[in-house]
């Protein structure tokens, strides 16, 4: 009766610590990886003012694991972004599978701004969230045309001198568009 009882007790050991076992190795590598803003990864340049987010999943556990879940962080810093600060946005718990065009809702983004930003998943096992994936970025770019600002890259004195005139760019109709053509500077 001992040994039978040692033996049951070992098997049974054996078989929660395997469903524990896949159980944490479903939490740790199931999680969202290749981060993507406007479908690039960390793009700088976005001209929309609710970018659409997405990602892949990392599934290295378990067959029909599936995502039922995300939360997306977004900080106006790594620092805030470390420690879990989305300053910017907190989706919360989203129950859903959705892993694109997640578009950003947000504090309202301005031009040259970077946001940080990193997700976390939760899947069919109900084992609690993934570790937060890496963190990734993107770069506003200018979203009105008052925040371009700039001037002609020339010396205008230099044109109205009348030593000068006639140089600078020049071009000549070509008859035929096939015609070799030239630029002089």
């Amino acid at each position: 009766p001992f040994f039978l009882e040692a033996y049951v007790m070992t098997h049974w050991l054996t078989a929660f610590a395997g469903t524990c076992l896949a159980l944490l190795l479903a939490h740790q590598c199931f999680g969202a990886v290749e981060l993507r803003c406007e479908y690039q990864t960390n793009p700088s340049g976005i001209d929309v003012v609710q970018p659409r987010l997405g990602w892949k999943l990392e599934n290295g556990a378990e067959r029909g694991v599936r995502q039922t879940a995300y939360q997306v962080l977004v900080a106006s810093s790594q620092e805030n972004l470390r420690h879990n600060r989305g300053d910017l946005w907190d989706s919360g718990k989203v129950d859903s599978d959705q892993q694109l065009f997640i578009r950003y809702a947000g504090s309202p983004l301005q031009s040259g701004q970077v946001c940080w930003w990193k997700v976390r998943t939760w899947n069919n096992i109900d084992v609690g969230p993934s570790d937060w994936s890496e963190q990734a970025s993107w770069g506003m770019g200018q979203l009105s045309p008052d925040d371009w600002q700039g001037r002609w890259i020339t010396a205008s004195h230099w044109y109205t001198k009348p030593e000068h005139r006639g140089s600078g760019f020049k071009t000549h109709p070509m008859p035929d568009p096939e015609s070799p053509a030239w630029a002089q500077v």
